[in-house]
């Protein structure tokens, strides 16, 4: 029969080599294959028109700005929100 501390340095050695044998082997598949890498074409890039933009941008600005009684009942509900309590022992009131 083998000796207790012979089995635990061969338990030891065995989980060791299993655990240098895996690290080996996800290092080596984190490597592509020199032959599978290719090179990635693109068209050029040319410079953008930001005049162009800008005025479009400019058009549309006024598509999506708000009214002032808008921006009034915005302001009333984040000023309401702002100002509220939101502690868990505090009961809410319901209308």
């Amino acid at each position: 029969m083998m000796n207790f501390k012979k089995l635990y340095k061969v338990f030891w050695f065995i989980g060791g080599f299993a655990i240098g044998f895996t690290l080996v082997s996800l290092s080596h598949a984190s490597i592509p294959n020199p032959s599978l890498v290719t090179e990635i074409k693109s068209k050029p890039v040319i410079a953008p028109d930001l005049e162009s933009d800008y005025s479009k941008l400019s058009q549309m600005e006024a598509r999506y700005s708000e009214s002032w009684q808008q921006q009034q009942k915005l302001k009333a509900a984040t000023a309401r929100v702002a100002g509220s309590d939101y502690s868990k022992n505090k009961k809410v009131k319901r209308d």
